[in-house]
């Protein structure tokens, strides 16, 4: 769907916008429909393309928002509180920025049609998952090279990436396939796949080696302070889906494998009709890779010398209410226009 966009916000939490203010966002944009269980709703969810006048790509803020060309407006309607996806995005941000959680930002969207003006609801307008400075600050690939820095993406076998045999999935350790983000299934050269393919999986080799020399040597692969706080925060916030679907790493070429960031908390916080949040279990502890993680000493010490620290701060009862108190003072009247529109 090609069309334009106008952001209005006059820059006051306290005070209304209004549909004659003047724009502080314009861009020309091409819109597509996103999701997998939310791609059935009433309430669409969208990937936005920003486009120049001049049809190049219009890679800048929003919102004070890190700079890109791609962002998302996700509104699911799985979540009724409106807040299980700011949530955690926000807590997340403080706790490893722009590597470990997507920017993000309230909105109400009306889209104009030749009848006019219709309100569409509440939506969060989020940065993709994205390389980019102010995304996932990895080496631009070169074409040229053998080798690359990449962004992956365990989930679902897609025909919208490019899918890996790796090591995991071939020996039966992962029921789910890893894709590639970036580079782009455009410009992945064959050679690099293949780098992409023995690298990710080298990796699981070590995780998964029955060698105990082997395995030690782990830490030596992947970024143990990512895959630490990748852990604790799904767990905090009951995000059973994290760890088989939308689960993202990426390696900067010659560094180690980084995993995150966090993402879809739709059915997270006891939001899943079909698995009651059991309080009393873990159930990060059972995904790929940290079904190995989690039977090393020196892990699970990390595991909890974090979450006592984070416990003290960013995932504090009083610092976790406020947050939702003050997310709901801001959204007021947005959400009953929510309720009305959606029923």
């Amino acid at each position: 769907m090609d069309g334009s966009i106008r952001i209005l916000d006059n820059g006051n939490p306290e005070k209304v916008n209004y549909i004659t203010d003047e724009a502080v966002y314009v861009s020309k944009l091409k819109a597509k429909r996103r999701g997998h269980t939310s791609y059935s709703y009433d309430k669409p969810q969208y990937l936005l393309k920003m486009f120049t006048e001049d049809g190049q790509e219009n890679k800048t803020e929003i919102l004070d928002m890190g700079e890109g060309d791609s962002w998302i407006l996700n509104g699911s309607m799985a979540d009724k509180s409106m807040l299980r996806n700011y949530l955690p995005y926000r807590i997340a941000s403080e706790i490893g920025g722009s590597a470990i959680a997507p920017d993000s930002r309230y909105c109400e969207v009306l889209l104009e049609t030749e009848q006019g003006l219709e309100y569409q609801g509440v939506y969060l307008l989020m940065e993709s998952i994205a390389r980019g400075k102010n995304r996932i600050d990895i080496d631009k690939q070169k074409e040229k090279e053998s080798y690359t820095s990449y962004i992956v993406r365990r989930d679902r076998f897609t025909n919208f990436d490019v899918m890996l045999d790796t090591y995991g999935r071939l020996n039966g350790l992962s029921e789910e396939w890893i894709g590639v983000k970036y580079p782009s299934e455009a410009k992945l050269t064959d050679t690099q796949k293949t780098f992409i393919e023995e690298d990710f999986s080298k990796i699981e080799q070590v995780i998964y080696s029955k060698d105990e020399r082997v395995f030690k040597a782990y830490d030596r692969y992947i970024d143990m302070d990512s895959f630490v706080d990748y852990f604790l925060i799904n767990e905090f916030f009951g995000n059973y889906d994290s760890g088989n679907h939308s689960t993202y790493m990426y390696k900067n070429s010659g560094e180690k494998l980084h995993i995150g960031p966090v993402w879809d908390f739709d059915q997270a916080m006891n939001n899943y009709y079909g698995d009651e949040m059991e309080n009393h279990t873990l159930a990060m502890q059972v995904k790929p890779l940290y079904d190995c993680l989690t039977k090393d000493a020196r892990f699970v010490d990390m595991l909890k010398g974090r979450y006592f620290e984070l416990r003290r701060g960013a995932l504090s009862e009083e610092h976790i209410n406020d947050v939702i108190d003050e997310t709901i003072k801001y959204l007021t009247s947005a959400r009953e226009r929510e309720w009305y529109r959606w029923s």
